[in-house]
């Protein structure tokens, strides 16, 4: 990690590389966000062509839990 902070603040100034370094720590929550969409099949093509067919609660449900879990963590 040294050597590329070193590489990187060099090449980029460092005030950069140093704004960047606070945004590591999403990295791992965003790939697993993604794994978790992937898993559940919301990427999927099919799953999307049958929520706008209206042929499949899958996606409606996915994204109600999401709104329900927004909610509650903006609750106070």
């Amino acid at each position: 990690m040294f050597a590329v902070g070193a590489m990187l603040g060099g090449f980029l100034g460092g005030a950069v590389f140093a704004r960047m370094k606070r945004f590591i720590p999403y990295l791992p929550a965003g790939t697993l966000f993604g794994f978790t969409l992937v898993k559940s099949e919301a990427a999927s093509w099919y799953r999307i062509m049958e929520m706008f067919h209206f042929q499949s609660f899958h996606m409606y449900g996915i994204m109600m839990s999401a709104i329900v879990a927004g909610i509650i963590g903006l609750c106070p």
